[in-house]
């Protein structure tokens, strides 16, 4: 009975681990896409562009997006996002910010995950997501 019970917390504990894991690398792989079309937009279209578009999908995010968007100035003053400053942390070796959010939809503070690059111009762009839902289901 001893060894049938480890074996089952065993493998829940890997399945666990495994959902987590592909989890976070689905929520990597959403911020480096829109990254990328963020960009493209930046370049064919410039800052109006960038902002028109940035502006969109906040207009068109549903209650429980876990989007998290934020252009800033040179001096990281915001320009236009759903976060209302720029974090205060250092990114990682990876280049991520990992940050605490204030949760409006869980009335608690959550992890959220970002990465940052500056634009032409001096504008630095944050995109990330908010990992309530991540951290919910763990």
């Amino acid at each position: 009975m001893v060894l049938f019970s480890a074996s089952v917390l065993a493998l829940l504990g890997f399945i666990y681990w495994s959902t987590a894991g592909y989890m976070s690398r689905q929520a990597d792989e959403t911020i480096e896409a829109e990254i990328k079309g963020l960009t493209e937009r930046y370049k064919t279209d410039g800052l109006g562009g960038l902002t028109a578009q940035i502006a969109d999908r906040l207009s068109d995010q549903q209650p429980g997006d876990s989007s998290i968007y934020l252009l800033a100035d040179s001096q990281l003053n915001p320009l236009v996002g759903n976060i209302n400053r720029w974090p205060r942390v250092r990114e990682d070796e990876q280049g991520w910010f990992n940050f605490q959010l204030g949760g409006s939809q869980t009335k608690r503070i959550h992890r959220a995950r970002a990465r940052a690059f500056i634009l032409k111009g001096n504008f630095y762009l944050l995109v990330g997501r908010d990992m309530f839902e991540l951290e919910d289901r763990n």
